[in-house]
């Protein structure tokens, strides 16, 4: 026994090498062109696209300065822009799906699913990822997401040219990925309305039509001093809070709506532009370039009340709409987030806590 217990060891050794080599071989197999939806590099991302069976796409495209704009007009939330790219990072392949399993999922696909193109700068020549020569765009992923799995905690997708399906999730999330690539635009637009420095302002005009004698105008005079001006006679204000003034041209760093309302029609939009607005607000920079916001009050939903004393509420007492000079679009604004905007020109007033009032907006 004991001279057959060397070769007994040997082939045991051997035994283990080829279960070895055969798992390795498997997961090689297994982690094939068909499957290979990872994108580790996503900084070498330069453009993707995402397009869904009626006819929505969203294209997002890197610009010169790494901000993301959306089908060549919109700048791109950042957020979602980011979220993605971490998703075409994470991806994890669960499964491949079952044969039995496989015809109906790829008609599934064939009916509802999102084509992704993923774009990438490459090189003609990389020799070890240390000398890069003659960089491109190259089209590198293309693949079909689709929905998700009946225990929602993955979703099927598949290469173009696959006839193989996949069930793929990423670790660790509870939940599944094909929300993410939504082609619903709105959700893909920046809610940034304005973000300027206070170097940035010259002047600043809030207007209340319905309460003239609480606009005022701001005027920055060459970042060495503060002006404060009644409107529309621009009468200078001589003693007034210049930290509060600071304050306030401070307030205009990322200021972003609530929602980008698509369901305006053109006609509605002019409708909202020709009614008296409950303020304008006009910022000039310092090459004289204005951009005007302008706020409505909305309407309360139906049967809204007010919690004080019960009576039915005309307006929201939470929302606005608003419109920018830049742009077609109707936004949705909180007052919460325009709290430190709508203020009175008595604000200003070193005394103001003492004297605290403001019109009643509602």
């Amino acid at each position: 026994m004991k001279k057959f217990r060397i070769p007994l060891l040997i082939l045991a050794l051997l035994a283990i090498i080829i279960l070895i080599v055969a798992n390795y071989q498997s997961n090689r197999e297994f982690r094939s062109k068909e499957n290979n939806f990872v994108v580790e590099d996503t900084a070498s991302v330069t453009k993707f696209f995402l397009a869904d069976r009626v006819d929505r796409y969203i294209k997002c495209t890197r610009q010169d300065d790494g901000k993301w704009i959306i089908n060549d007009t919109f700048p791109a939330n950042k957020e979602v822009v980011d979220l993605l790219l971490e998703t075409f990072a994470t991806l994890d392949v669960k499964y491949p799906v079952s044969n039995a399993a496989t015809e109906n999922i790829i008609k599934s696909l064939s009916i509802n699913s999102v084509k992704t193109e993923i774009y990438q700068k490459v090189y003609r020549i990389n020799l070890f990822n240390r000398i890069k020569l003659f960089p491109r765009e190259k089209l590198t992923r293309t693949y079909y997401v689709g929905s998700e799995t009946m225990d929602k905690m993955g979703s099927f997708l598949i290469m173009e040219g696959s006839k193989q399906p996949y069930v793929v999730s990423i670790p660790g999330l509870r939940g599944f990925i094909s929300t993410r690539y939504t082609t619903n635009i709105m959700n893909w637009r920046n809610r940034n309305l304005l973000n300027m420095k206070l170097n940035d302002i010259k002047q600043i005009s809030l207007v209340y039509p319905d309460s003239p004698t609480e606009s005022f105008i701001l005027v920055n005079n060459d970042n060495k001093s503060i002006s404060l001006f009644t409107h529309p006679h621009k009468k200078q204000i001589h003693d007034f809070d210049t930290l509060k003034a600071i304050q306030y041209f401070n307030n205009f760093k990322d200021l972003n709506c609530e929602a980008v309302r698509n369901d305006f029609s053109q006609a509605m939009v002019d409708s909202l532009n020709s009614q008296k607005p409950y303020f304008s607000l006009e910022i000039v920079d310092f090459n004289n370039k204005a951009i005007e916001l302008k706020a409505w009050k909305r309407k309360a939903a139906p049967g809204a009340i007010n919690i004080d004393d019960g009576s039915d509420l005309e307006f929201d007492p939470d929302r606005m709409h608003a419109t920018l000079s830049t742009t077609k679009d109707v936004y949705v604004i909180q007052y919460y987030a325009f709290g430190n905007i709508i203020l009175p020109i008595d604000w200003f007033d070193k005394n103001w806590k003492e004297k605290l009032e403001f019109v009643d907006i509602f």
